[in-house]
C-alpha cells in the first residue's frame, strides 16, 4: 500500500495537492477536531501527557485545520508537531526551524527535556521517524514508574509438587498423581511483579535494544542501564514469542491508585511496539502517532537549561511552586520561570514574534499575565522568552509600564540552522552559554 505523506512544519499554512478523496477524509478526520477527543478515540500519544496540567489548554486545540480556499486544499498549523497517521496518509510537523532534511531542534530539545546527554546520542541524519521520538521518552517514563516500585499484580501459579502452598486442583492431581507417589497438584495465587505488564515493558526494552539509539538510550546512562536490568531480572519467563499475546493482555488499560505512573509507560510501550506493524501497514484503519506541544516543549525546554541559574520552574501537576494572588494565600498562579531572589518572571512563548517593534505588539493575554506575576511577586523586570531565526545581535525590544513601573522584554533565543547534527549541538551549546551568561549578568545588577 502506497502511503501519502505530507511535510509541513509548525505554525504555517500550506497548500496540498490532493486527488484523492480518501486522503481528504483522512485528513480533515485528524485535523478538524479538538486533540482531546482525538486521543480518547484513537491510539495517540500527545506530550504533555496530562493534558489539563497544561495552561494552554492543548487538548481544546486541534493539530491543525483542513480547509478549501479558492479551490484549493490548505493545511494550517499551530504549536503541534510530531507524526500523526491514518491508513495511507501521514502528515509530518517539523519544527518551524528545521532544515528540508532533518528537525534537529525538535531532536535537540527532546533530548534536554528527557535529561539525555545529547552528546553520546547517535543520530540518524535525514532519516527521523516517529519510533526515534517515542524512544527518547522511554527512559523518561520508565524511571517515573520505577520510583513507585516495580508493579505487582495477582497471578494464578499451577504446580505438581510435595510442598502444598495453596487450593488442591483434584482434577489435575487425579489426571497427573495417580498412582500417588507424593506429589501433588494446586494452584497458587500470589502478588508477582513478573506479570502482563512487566513483561510489555521487558518486551519494549528488547526491541528498542535492536536499534542504534536504543542501545545507547538503555545503557550508555548509568542510572537507566540499572533500572532497565531491574526489569529484566523482575522477568525471567521473558520469551520473544510470546509478544503478541502480551501485547493483547496490555490493550486494557492498567488503572492503578498506586501505580498510577505505569498507565502512561505502558501506553508508551504499546505505541514502540506497534511502530513494526504500522510500517508493514497492518492495522491501517486506526490513526496512531506522537505530538508534541511546542509550548510545553519551549517551556519545559528553557527550565532546564535556566533552572541551573536559580530560575524556579513551578509545576501544576505537583502543585510546586506557586505563587499566590492573595494575602490569604488563595488564586494559586504557575509562572513558566522566575528568579526568586531578584523576582525576576519570565514567559516562555513558542510563538512568532520576530515582527513585533515593541512590546505592546504582543498577544494582551500574554502581557497581561506577566504584568500580573510582576505585580504579585512584586517584581520590577518581567519577559517573554522565544525562539527566533534572526542573527544575532540583535537589538531587544523593551518597555516600562505605567503605575508602579517595571520593565518588560522580549528576548528571542537564537535558533541556529544548520544542516550538521554535530554543528547544531555544537551551535546550540553555545547559544545557550550566551543567553545564559547575559541573564545571570542581569540578574546580578538586579540584586545589587
Amino acid at each position: 500500500m502506497s502511503k501519502h505523506i505530507i511535510h509541513i512544519t509548525d505554525n504555517c499554512t500550506k497548500d496540498v495537492i490532493v486527488n484523492n478523496p480518501a486522503v481528504v477524509e483522512n485528513l480533515s478526520y485528524f485535523l478538524n477536531k479538538p486533540i482531546h477527543k482525538l486521543i480518547k478515540e484513537e491510539n495517540l500519544l500527545i506530550f504533555p501527557h496530562s493534558l489539563s496540567d497544561f495552561n494552554d489548554k492543548i487538548g481544546d486545540q486541534s493539530i491543525g485545520t483542513l480547509q478549501i480556499v479558492n479551490g484549493k486544499y490548505k493545511i494550517q498549523t499551530g504549536n503541534v508537531m510530531g507524526f500523526v497517521g491514518k491508513a495511507d496518509t501521514q502528515l509530518h510537523i517539523s519544527s518551524r526551524f528545521s532544515t528540508e532534511k532533518d528537525d534537529f531542534f525538535l531532536y535537540y530539545m527532546l533530548c534536554q527535556v528527557n535529561n539525555i546527554n545529547v552528546f553520546d546520542l547517535p543520530y540518524s541524519q535525514g532519516n527521523t521517524t516517529a519510533l526515534d521520538l517515542l524512544m527518547l521518552f522511554f527512559p523518561y517514563y520508565l524511571s517515573n514508574a520505577l520510583q513507585q516500585g516495580l508493579y505487582k499484580e495477582y497471578r494464578t501459579f499451577h504446580h505438581n509438587d510435595s510442598n502444598v502452598r495453596g487450593v488442591i486442583d483434584i482434577n489435575r492431581h487425579i489426571q497427573r498423581n495417580i498412582p500417588f507417589q507424593g506429589n501433588v497438584a494446586y494452584r497458587e495465587r500470589i502478588k508477582s511483579v513478573d506479570n502482563a505488564l512487566t513483561q510489555l515493558i521487558r518486551h519494549t526494552i528488547e526491541y528498542i535494544s535492536r536499534h542504534t539509539i536504543g542501545m545507547a538510550l538503555l545503557y550508555r546512562n548509568a542510572d537507566v542501564r540499572t533500572q532497565v536490568l531491574q526489569i529484566i531480572e523482575a522477568t525471567p519467563t521473558y520469551s520473544q514469542k510470546d509478544r503478541t499475546k502480551i501485547i493483547s493482555d496490555n490493550l486494557r488499560p492498567k488503572v492503578h491508585p498506586y501505580f498510577s505512573e505505569y498507565r502512561p509507560l505502558q501506553q508508551l510501550c504499546l505505541q514502540i511496539l506497534h511502530q513494526e506493524d504500522i510500517s508493514m501497514g497492518k492495522n491501517s484503519e486506526h490513526t496512531y502517532g506522537i505530538l508534541f506541544d511546542g509550548a510545553w516543549l519551549w517551556e519545559e525546554y528553557l527550565s532546564s537549561i535556566l533552572s541551573k541559574e536559580g530560575f524556579v520552574h513551578p509545576q501544576n501537576k505537583s502543585k510546586k511552586g506557586s505563587i499566590s494572588l492573595f494575602v490569604d494565600n488563595s488564586g494559586k498562579r504557575y509562572p513558566d520561570l522566575y528568579h526568586a531572589e531578584s523576582k525576576i518572571v519570565l514567559d516562555a512563548k513558542y510563538k512568532c514574534l520576530e515582527s513585533a517593534s515593541k512590546v505592546s505588539d504582543v498577544d494582551r493575554d500574554d502581557i497581561h499575565q506577566v504584568i500580573s506575576y510582576m505585580h504579585v511577586l512584586p517584581s520590577n523586570m518581567g519577559g517573554l522568552l522565544y525562539p527566533s531565526k534572526a542573527e544575532p545581535p540583535v537589538t531587544l525590544i523593551q518597555s516600562t509600564l505605567k503605575g508602579y513601573g517595571g520593565t518588560m522584554t522580549l528576548f528571542p533565543i537564537h535558533i541556529p540552522a544548520v544542516d550538521n547534527w554535530n554543528d547544531s549541538l555544537y551551535q546550540m551549546n553555545a547559544v545557550e552559554n550566551k543567553h545564559i551568561n547575559d541573564l545571570v549578568t542581569f540578574i546580578k545588577k538586579q540584586i545589587q
